[in-house]
């Protein structure tokens, strides 16, 4: 005998499978009907492609603000950070204000880029900061070099609001500038030079450590009897030092970047130079999560030809992992290199046409050095330096200098979303889908006029 309600259940039972049936069979009779129809399928194909290309060139991250800093006569900003509030602190030369003919600015702005406070250093001369880093009681430190009679090497320090404690100058009788800055691990500071005053000839890579005060505990120069110009410096892992910049005429070329390993004391490792026979300038450098180094630069050996943005990825031995060229028919400088959490890159470039100003570039790539998306941005950039750095909130920031309609330059600051935040397909991934998708139709359709 049946349980009580069992009747009830099959029927309602049957009637589920019933309703599930007529669904499924006018699902397949109007997937049917859509795969006989070719004008429905190139529709399709033609809306999918359409689609892909629109999401990637629109993949790029959106501008949050940009703004403009003018003293008055001719400011250019050369670096960036963000501050422990969110803001930020900018910092390059300015003849607007000052003591001398062109002294070091350095603007403290909110997370929105308005002025909090700006300060000068300088002297009668031509001082210039190329780098700057955050301390840890909220003030700053910035390096660049001081005109006193020569050129020398100069690290200022200063309070949360800009008052300089002290300042130190490094050099000898020749021409010397501090071209980057890191805070050590001991709280001291650790400088990339340039030196002709000491070293093997020419130009030497220089650098110097210092103590918590400015006050040198060790130097060493790196380089031959030629040119080798420093660009930027790391602490790695071990607690030692990598640097980079360029070493004319060692290597294939004309110019090559050059990657400089020392141990804590400055005592060098090993070194490789890397390049093809036209010229290649390193600029900036990242240690990066496994231990190696990420290069970027510019190059005439490879890309499109005329200068092009060129990424170098080395191991923790400085052997070439991989390289990519970025660029098109103008020509494209790399001006600044960051590094994100998932070993993602962002690059800082000009776009330069031989005749005119050129535009502010940003290229983002994955761990690979795919490209994943670029932007430009149109203002002024003639001959202007970029920086680029992660913010508190992961944003990404650029400082470099643009053109006013007096033809003078000014400060410019430019803040995107997180690139972390998009979804960004690779061109191959797309185009590969978009041709598994069409076949997968074109087959569908064959079949459907021969069942017919």
């Amino acid at each position: 005998m049946a349980a009580p309600g069992a009747d009830l259940y099959e029927s309602g039972f049957a009637k589920v499978e019933f309703v599930e049936a007529y669904l499924r069979k006018r699902l397949f009779f109007l997937m049917e009907r859509f795969l006989m129809n070719r004008k429905f399928m190139i529709a399709f194909s033609l809306v999918f492609l359409c689609a892909s290309l629109i999401c990637l060139v629109f993949a790029a991250p959106k501008t949050r603000w940009t703004s403009t800093y003018d003293g008055g006569g001719d400011d250019e900003a050369y670096c960036v950070i963000g501050t422990k509030d969110g803001g930020y602190a900018l910092a390059g030369i300015t003849n607007s204000s000052g003591a001398g003919k062109y002294d070091s600015w350095l603007i403290k702005t909110d997370s929105f880029g308005e002025v909090q406070w700006n300060m000068t250093y300088g002297g009668s001369g031509h001082d210039i900061v190329l780098s700057i880093v955050a301390t840890d009681d909220g003030g700053y430190a910035l390096a660049g070099s001081i005109n006193d009679g020569d050129n020398d090497a100069w690290l200022v320090r200063t309070d949360s609001w800009g008052v300089m404690l002290w300042n130190r100058t490094y050099g000898g009788s020749d021409h010397e500038r501090a071209k980057s800055l890191v805070a050590s691990s001991d709280g001291g500071y650790v400088l990339a030079c340039e030196t002709r005053s000491f070293g093997a000839g020419g130009t030497d890579f220089w650098l110097i450590k210092t103590d918590s005060e400015g006050v040198m505990e060790w130097n060493m120069t790196y380089g031959g009897e030629d040119n080798e110009f420093a660009s930027c410096v790391v602490e790695t892992l071990d607690g030692g030092y990598a640097l980079t910049g360029s070493t004319i005429p060692s290597g294939a070329g004309s110019a090559d970047f050059w990657l400089v390993k020392t141990d804590s004391q400055g005592n060098l490792e090993w070194n490789k130079t890397y390049g093809g026979v036209g010229t290649e300038y390193s600029n900036s450098m990242a240690a990066t999560r496994d231990g190696g180094y990420a290069l970027a630069g510019s190059t005439t050996s490879f890309g499109r030809g005329g200068w092009d943005a060129w990424l170098v990825k080395a191991g923790s031995e400085g052997v070439m992992e991989w390289n990519m060229t970025y660029g098109g028919v103008s020509n494209e400088y790399v001006g600044s290199l960051v590094v994100n959490d998932n070993t993602e890159y962002v690059l800082a470039c000009i776009q330069q046409p031989i005749v005119g100003d050129g535009q502010f570039w940003l290229v983002g790539t994955d761990s690979a050095g795919t490209l994943q998306w670029n932007q430009t941005y149109t203002n002024s950039a003639h001959h202007s330096s970029t920086s680029i750095v992660f913010a508190k909130n992961k944003d990404l920031a650029m400082t470099c200098s643009t053109r006013d309609s007096a033809g003078y330059r000014d400060f410019w600051l430019l803040t995107v979303e997180d690139s972390d935040s998009l979804l960004v397909l690779p061109i191959t991934f797309v185009l590969v889908l978009f041709v598994v998708v069409s076949v997968f139709l074109v087959l569908h359709f064959k079949r459907a006029n021969k069942d017919v």
